[in-house]
């Protein structure tokens, strides 16, 4: 009975479901290897919440991993950051950035019925570390950049502007960076 055909696919689908599932918990994205690469603590409660990088040579993005998914476990994805969460802070991850470097970020949720995603440029300090919060407020989901650092014995979070300007080096490679309409040239009526 073990041995009939209907099985071994079915083991076989379960197996393959769990190895995909293993990849992308802890996301496509490799930490930067830089000794003063920046690092970025993501925050979320929102159900299936994951963060893409996007920089000009991956134009398609990068996810760092998932969160607060009802059928696989957090990832527990950690860059060594010497400042700890808040003590209510449960679901995280913790990613090394390029420092120095133009990154375009969107943090995205996917729940029954509810599909919301936030967008954000960055060009992280070099050894710097950041939290970025993303939660849902009354209609519409949010999100928040922190530079944290140490001041004495305390910890210092300060609001980092959130800029959505694209990613003029991926214009036009996909529905996320469409192409830029072109202008039409001055003509008397016009002027």
């Amino acid at each position: 009975m073990f041995n009939s055909p209907l099985l071994r696919i079915l083991g076989a689908t379960i197996a393959a479901s769990a190895l995909l599932s293993g990849c992308s918990i802890n996301g496509s994205y490799p930490d930067a290897t830089e000794p003063d690469a920046a690092k970025l603590r993501f925050i979320s409660d929102l159900e299936s919440a994951s963060l893409d990088v996007f920089d000009a040579e991956h134009c398609m993005g990068r996810t760092t991993g998932l969160l607060n998914n009802l059928f696989v476990a957090n990832t527990r994805r950690r860059a060594a950051m010497t400042i700890t969460p808040q003590n209510d802070d449960k679901a995280y991850l913790e990613v090394r950035l390029k420092p120095e470097s133009n990154l375009f970020l969107r943090a995205n949720m996917v729940s029954t019925g509810v599909v919301c995603n936030n967008s954000l440029n960055v060009t992280l300090q070099r050894g710097a570390e950041y939290e970025l919060t993303f939660d849902f407020k009354g209609n519409q989901c949010q999100s928040s950049l922190m530079r944290l650092h140490q001041a004495g014995n305390k910890v210092v979070r300060s609001p980092a502007p959130l800029i959505n300007k694209g990613l003029p080096a991926c214009a036009g490679s996909n529905a996320l960076f469409p192409k830029a309409a072109e202008t039409q040239p001055d003509t008397a009526e016009r002027t």
